[in-house]
């Protein structure tokens, strides 16, 4: 999901009404004070009220009608609270063990999402903390942030290991090579840096980008690093070598995201410009363009097995694609705001979404129907992520707060 709001000149709000937030770099936002503001640039969205234990469920915004959801309904009664502004980002470790939260109050929150007991809290960057990953043996937590760093974290101490310096403006995305030697951030200083996590030293500069970089990824087998930019490119990089591969051009507007296949064969992005794009990564070359949202498109993802792409949008649908036919298998309508976050469960069972209005829902991939919308929180929901065995949801909502559900009854876990 892109900056709730990264540029002066390119300011539109994930909705278009007067209550759309505007979050500009460098402004901290807590909750509780931005509900009182009536004339400023910050809002709180309209919450979702819903009936408990029925199976039908009347939304309303600003005191209108939206629409009944006919599927299982789910209240939150379980929260994780701890940070007090915008939890914009949650990651589960590789082994399950531990949850990630990073948020608007500069800090990063480690959980035990077995007891919902919160572990650490990680205090060092000086802004928002936008983006968190685990490695892959689970003994680092690297973190970016808006005051322009990198942060390697001890997950078993929550002490910090080192401040990785050297971009010069705001970094949006990090994450960590699969063999968990190197360490990928992107910047809205127009560039990549990979770093060595061993030493926290600098490895490559990866410059070619006109623009700020929002995300970056690398491919299942290590082998390349995708970026994502504002300058309405994807760029693929040799993380050996730290050289560019190629460009891939087509998209009209800003990268939000980009995601590799599991065969690491197709790179699938999604962009301001509303499209789905997806490629070839050995040749660059464009393989189809799904052009069926009628918004920007927020969050990509591929399923486990390859087989679908799940994307999701400002037009306040999921979509989920076909790469092999480059078509549309199925949309998934129930949203009432913009999508920001999606993700398949790891057993490919289920597709979970983030949106706009204050909900997380998960749809059966097969059909595109809810199995179960998952309420209670009174913001926004930027962030979703499965635990590794598929049996835990946690998602990062405006109010602060982190929730954490069982996706196979909908039902927050108890203590």
């Amino acid at each position: 999901m892109p900056p709730l709001e990264y540029s002066k000149t390119e300011a539109s709000a994930p909705e278009s009404t007067a209550n759309t937030p505007l979050l500009k770099p460098n402004t901290l936002v807590n909750p509780e004070s931005a509900k009182k503001s009536r004339s400023g640039t910050i809002q709180l969205p309209t919450t979702i009220n819903n009936s408990i234990n029925s199976k039908i469920v009347a939304s309303t915004t600003n005191n209108q009608m939206v629409g009944a959801r006919d599927c299982a309904i789910v209240v939150a009664r379980y929260t994780l609270k701890g940070h007090s502004s915008i939890v914009h980002t949650v990651a589960f470790s590789p082994d399950g063990k531990l949850l990630a939260s990073g948020s608007y109050d500069n800090t990063v929150r480690l959980w035990d999402p077995a007891t919902s007991v919160a572990r650490y809290t990680l205090k060092g960057h000086s802004n928002v903390v936008y983006a968190v990953a685990f490695s892959p043996d689970s003994k680092l937590v690297v973190s970016g942030s808006w005051d322009g760093t990198v942060r390697l974290w001890e997950p078993a101490t929550g002490l910090a290991r080192y401040t990785l310096k050297g971009h010069s403006k705001d970094v949006f995305a990090v994450a960590f090579s699969p063999d968990g030697k190197l360490v990928a951030s992107g910047s809205y200083d127009n560039t990549v840096k990979l770093w060595d996590p061993a030493t926290g030293a600098a490895r490559y500069t990866l410059k070619g980008h006109s623009k700020g970089v929002f995300t970056v990824v690398f491919s299942p087998d290590g082998k390349l690093v995708a970026s994502g930019s504002k300058d309405k490119t994807v760029r693929l990089w040799d993380p050996a070598t730290g050289t560019a591969r190629c460009t891939l051009e087509g998209h009209s507007g800003t990268v939000y995201s980009v995601a590799f296949s599991p065969d690491g064969k197709l790179v699938v992005s999604g962009s301001r410009d509303k499209a789905v794009r997806l490629w070839d990564s050995a040749t660059g070359t464009s393989r189809y363009t799904g052009e069926d949202h009628s918004n920007d498109v927020y969050s990509v993802a591929f399923s486990p097995d390859g087989k679908l792409v799940a994307s999701g949008s400002r037009d306040k649908t999921v979509r989920l694609w076909d790469p092999t036919k480059g078509a549309v298998h199925c949309t998934c309508e129930g949203h009432s705001g913009s999508v920001f976050a999606v993700a398949f469960s790891p057993d490919g069972k289920l597709v979970a979404s983030g949106s706009w209005d204050g909900t997380v829902r998960l749809w059966d991939p097969a059909t595109g129907v809810t199995r179960y919308m998952l309420t209670g929180d009174s913001g926004s929901v930027f962030a979703v992520a499965f635990s590794p065995d598929s049996k835990l949801v946690a998602s990062g909502s405006w109010n602060g707060t982190v929730k954490l559900w069982c996706p196979a009854t909908g039902v927050l876990p108890r203590r």
